[in-house]
């Protein structure tokens, strides 16, 4: 069931991450944090920059935060792939999506 959480409309700062890498870690830990505290099984994101940032730097932010932050993030239009029978297996390309609709 899809939830509800103030922190999914926040930024996570992606355009900063190379200027403002500490900045972005954290507001991404506490995004992901947040959902989490809040019963999300997954992350599902719209924004292409947010999705990149919740999915590829989520380790990064974890040691850098010591926020434990290890939850699936797939983009919107994967999910709806998904769900229209597209499983092809390339989707599993980055760590965090392999739990979500790998072999």
């Amino acid at each position: 069931r899809p939830i509800e959480w103030e922190g999914r409309v926040l930024s996570v700062g992606a355009p900063g991450i190379f200027s403002e890498e500490p900045t972005v870690l954290r507001q991404s830990a506490a995004v992901i944090s947040e959902a989490k505290e809040e019963g999300a099984d997954i992350i599902v994101s719209a924004c292409n920059l947010s999705h990149s940032i919740l999915d590829i730097y989520q380790g990064k932010a974890s040691r850098a935060t010591g926020i434990i932050t290890n939850i699936p993030v797939i983009h919107l239009t994967e999910l709806l792939s998904f769900a229209f029978g597209n499983h092809n297996t390339r989707f599993a390309q980055l760590r965090t999506r392999i739990a979500v609709i790998g072999d």
